[in-house]
């Protein structure tokens, strides 16, 4: 934790599970996709570094005492657009 901006700095994967990205507004519009789905496999690449981070906190309920959370987080973005 950065004492001074008070934010963790996170460098989050490329790779998510889609599950994480459509929880988080990425969802396909009729034919279209608004991310790159990785053959073979059950993974996408992250349209945003919120998706990654979503995703390390999936399931946990934070305290009234741990909020607020701040992070600065710093990834691709590999967007259809």
């Amino acid at each position: 934790l950065c004492s001074v901006h008070a934010f963790t700095p996170l460098l989050p994967p490329d790779l998510v599970k889609p599950r994480f990205a459509a929880s988080c507004g990425f969802q396909p519009r009729g034919p279209h996709s608004q991310t790159y789905h990785v053959a073979d496999h059950d993974l996408c690449l992250a349209a945003t570094s919120e998706i990654s981070v979503a995703a390390l906190h999936e399931g946990r309920l934070f305290k009234a005492a741990e909020l607020p959370q701040r992070f600065a987080a710093f990834s691709h973005c590999f967007r259809v657009e």
